[in-house]
C-alpha cells in the first residue's frame, strides 16, 4: 500500500513558512532601502533582505514575550501587519523587476564540464535528503530539552519567564524566538522547517559569496560542497542554532568583504547588525565577532593610513552591542549575571555555582584540554571523531582540499583572506569546545576554499585532474552515507522521512517517553501540573510542568533528600502543586552516573521507593516510562 511521505502532510506548515519568509524578505528589503545598500545581484539582495527580516521577526517575538502576550492570535496579527505594511504595496513592482532580471541565472548556457554537472546532482540529492528528513518530529536531546523546550514553557505561560531548572534558557535565544513562532502557529513541524530554511539560505549565501568574488563555476562547486556536508545536512534536520549561526556568520563575512571592497560606511552598519545577531544566537560568537572584526578593520585602516579608525570600529561595535543587548538585559534582570551561566566567578548568578559551571564546560569540551590534544586535533578530526576526541563528523572533503589549497601557487588574494579567516576561526574553536557543530559556522567559507581549489586543479595535468575529481566524488558519497546510514539518529530520521519506518517504531527507537507524554496531553485535566523525573526531554508536553536539565537539580530529588519519610515527600510535592510525575527509571540511573542527577544516599532510595508504593498510582506505562498520579 502506498504510504504518504510526512512531507506531503506538512503542506499547511509549508504555506505558513512561505508567508513568514515573504514577510521577512520585504521587511528586510525596506530596511536595506533606508540604508541605500546596493547589491551586485538579485539573489544577494534576496539573501540579505531575508536575513534582516528574520532578525526583525525574532526580536518582535521577544518583545511580545516580554510584554506577556505570546498568543497565537497576537502573533498572527503581527505577521499580517508586517504583510500589509511592507508587502502589499511594493510586491507588484518587485515581481516585475525580479522576473525581468535574467543576468544572474543559476546556470549559464555554456557547459562547465564534469564538476559542474556533478555539482548540480549533488545539490539535488542533498536538498532531497534535507527536505524529506526535516519534517520528521524532533527527537534530539538538546532540541527537546531547551531549543524547543524553553519556548514551549514560554508559550504555556504566554510570556518570557525565568526557568531556574533549565540553565540553557539563559543562553541568547534569537533563533529560539523563531522556533517559538513556529511552535505557536505550526507546532514542531513549522519550527523544523524554519531551521531547514536556514540551511538552504546558508547555501544561497555561499553561492553569493563565491559568485561575487570568483565565478559561477566556483559558486556552484562551493554550494555543492557545503550542501552535501554531513554536518550541514544533519544540523538542517536537527533544529539547534548552529546552521542559523552559519547563515548569519557567512553574511557577516560577505558584508566585511563588501566593505573592504568599496569602503562604503553603510556596510559597517550591516556588519554590526549581523555581528549582533550572531552573538544573540550563541555566546561563542562574541569573541569572533568583536575580536576578528576589530583586527581586520584596524588592519585595513593601518594599511591604507586612513583616518577615523576609532569612529569606524566604534560604529561597528555599537550596532553589534545594541542588537545583542536585549539578551544581556534579560539575564541581568533574572539572574544578576548578564552572560549567565558564564563568568560565574566574576558576576555570580542565580541558581548556579562554580561547580555547575565547571561541569557544563567539561561536558561541552568532551576531553580535558592540553597542548598535546591541541596538536593532535587535526588528526582527531579525521580519525577519532567516533571516540569522543571531537564530537561529530567533519568530512574528508575539507581536510583534503583545504590542505591542498595551502600549496597552490599564485593564490587569489581573496582566497588568502578566507584561509586566514578560517584559521582564526579554527583557533577560536580549538581553544573553546571541540564539537563539530561549533565548527560548522565556518564551513561556508571552507566550502568556497574547497571549490576554488577543485576549480584550479582542473587546469593541472590530466592525472592530477582525475585524482582530484575522484577524491571529490568519493568524499561527497562518504558524506551522504554518513547521514543516511552510519549516524544512528539521522539514519532513523531519514527512514521515517521516506516512510520506511512506522511512527511507533521511530519513537520507540529514539524517544520512548513520547507515548507517556502524549497520553498525558490527551487524558489529564487542564489544571494538572507534571513533574518530570529522570526524563529531561519535555517539549511535547502541553500540560503545565517542571523539568530540569542534567546540570540542574531535580525538585523531587531535593525533596526526597530533605524529607524524613514518604509523607514529607508528599507534602513537599503538594507545596509545589505537583499532581503527576513522568518517571523514567533508566534515564534517572544514566544521569546519576554521569551527572550526579540525584545525589542520594542509600536511605534516600529507600524513602523514594516507600513513597512510590504508598502515595502514587500508575496511570500509564510503556517502554519503561511511567505516568504516575499522586494520591493526596
Amino acid at each position: 500500500m502506498f504510504k504518504m511521505l510526512p512531507l506531503f502532510s506538512a503542506w499547511k506548515e509549508i504555506l505558513f513558512l512561505a508567508f513568514i519568509l515573504v514577510d521577512a524578505f520585504f521587511v528586510g528589503r525596506q530596511f536595506l532601502k533606508w540604508l541605500k545598500i546596493n547589491f551586485s545581484s538579485q539573489l544577494e539582495g534576496v539573501v540579505f533582505s531575508t536575513a534582516i527580516g528574520l532578525g526583525v521577526i525574532a526580536y518582535s517575538i521577544l518583545f511580545l514575550g516580554a510584554c506577556g502576550v505570546l498568543y497565537r492570535s497576537v502573533v498572527w496579527v503581527l505577521l499580517v501587519v508586517f504583510f500589509l505594511l511592507f508587502v502589499v504595496n511594493p510586491v507588484r513592482k518587485f515581481g516585475r523587476g525580479f522576473l525581468s532580471d535574467r543576468q544572474d541565472r543559476f546556470l549559464c548556457r555554456n557547459p562547465y564540464g564534469f564538476p559542474t554537472y556533478i555539482s548540480v546532482a549533488i545539490i539535488v540529492v542533498a536538498l532531497f535528503l534535507t527536505v524529506v528528513s526535516a519534517v520528521v518530529p524532533p527527537v534530539y536531546y538538546d532540541i527537546l530539552l531547551y531549543h524547543y523546550g524553553a519556548p514551549n514553557i514560554y508559550i504555556q505561560n504566554h510570556k518570557i519567564v525565568y526557568i531556574p531548572e533549565i540553565v540553557h534558557s539563559n543562553f541568547p535565544f534569537t533563533v529560539e524566538m523563531l522556533y517559538t513562532l513556529g511552535l505557536l502557529i505550526g507546532k514542531e513541524t513549522l519550527a523544523n522547517l524554519i531551521n531547514m530554511t536556514f540551511g538552504i539560505l546558508s547555501a544561497m549565501s555561499v553561492w553569493c559569496l563565491a559568485r561575487k568574488y570568483f565565478s559561477k563555476k566556483v559558486a556552484l562547486l562551493a554550494t555543492a560542497v557545503f550542501s552535501s556536508s554531513a554536518s550541514v545536512i544533519e544540523l538542517s534536520v536537527l533544529p539547534t542554532v548552529d546552521i542559523a549561526l552559519t547563515f548569519f556568520n557567512t553574511l557577516l563575512l560577505l558584508s566585511l568583504l563588501n566593505w573592504l571592497h568599496n569602503r562604503e560606511q553603510r556596510w559597517l552598519y550591516i556588519m554590526g547588525v549581523f555581528a549582533g545577531i550572531c552573538m544573540g544566537i550563541k555566546y561563542t560568537a562574541m569573541l569572533l565577532c568583536f575580536g576578528l572584526g576589530f583586527i581586520i578593520i584596524a588592519t585595513r585602516m593601518l594599511i591604507d593610513r586612513e583616518g577615523k579608525l576609532f569612529k569606524k570600529v566604534f560604529i561597528y561595535s555599537l550596532v553589534a552591542f545594541a542588537i545583542f543587548s536585549p539578551w544581556l538585559i534579560k539575564n541581568l534582570y533574572y539572574t544578576g549575571n548578564p552572560v549567565h551561566p558564564g563568568f560565574y566567578n566574576l558576576f555570580d548568578g542565580k541558581d548556579w555555582s562554580l561547580e555547575q559551571e565547571r561541569k557544563l564546560a567539561e561536558i561541552a569540551r568532551h576531553v580535558p584540554f592540553n597542548f598535546k590534544q591541541f596538536l593532535l586535533l587535526p588528526y582527531n578530526l579525521l580519525f577519532n571523531y567516533q571516540k569522543e576526541q571531537v564530537a561529530g563528523f567533519l568530512g574528508l572533503v575539507f581536510s583534503i582540499f583545504v590542505s591542498t589549497s595551502l600549496v597552490l601557487p599564485k593564490k587569489d588574494r581573496i582566497i588568502k583572506f578566507l584561509i586566514l579567516y578560517s584559521l582564526i576561526y579554527f583557533i577560536f574553536w580549538a581553544l573553546s569546545f571541540w564539537m563539530i557543530r561549533f565548527l560548522v559556522p565556518v564551513l561556508g567559507v571552507l566550502s568556497v576554499i574547497v571549490a576554488y581549489t577543485i576549480d584550479r586543479l582542473q587546469n593541472f595535468k590530466r592525472p592530477i585532474k582525475i585524482l582530484a575529481n575522484i577524491c571529490f566524488i568519493g568524499c561527497i558519497i562518504t558524506n551522504f552515507f554518513w547521514f543516511t546510514y552510519f549516524n544512528k539518529v539521522t539514519h532513523t530520521i531519514f527512514l521515517r522521512g521516506v516512510s520506511a519506518i512506522e511512527e511507533e517504531e521511530f519513537f520507540k527507537t529514539l524517544f520512548p517517553p513520547y507515548f507517556a507524554i502524549e497520553y498525558a496531553n490527551e487524558h489529564l485535566p487542564p489544571q494538572s501540573f507534571i513533574l518530570f523525573f529522570g526524563e529531561t526531554r519535555h517539549s511535547y508536553c502541553r500540560v503545565k510542568y517542571i523539568c530540569n536539565t542534567a546540570y540542574n537539580k531535580n525538585p523531587l530529588a531535593g525533596i526526597v533528600k530533605a524529607s524524613e519519610d514518604g509523607k514529607e515527600i508528599l507534602k513537599g510535592l503538594h507545596r509545589l502543586g505537583i499532581t503527576h510525575i513522568v518517571f523514567s527509571p533508566s534515564e534517572a540511573s544514566r544521569l546519576e552516573k554521569g551527572w550526579s542527577y540525584l545525589d542520594w544516599e542509600a536511605e534516600d532510595y529507600n524513602k523514594f521507593n516507600r513513597f512510590l508504593s504508598e502515595s502514587v498510582e500508575i496511570m500509564y506505562h510503556r517502554y519503561g516510562i511511567f505516568l504516575l498520579k499522586i494520591k493526596y
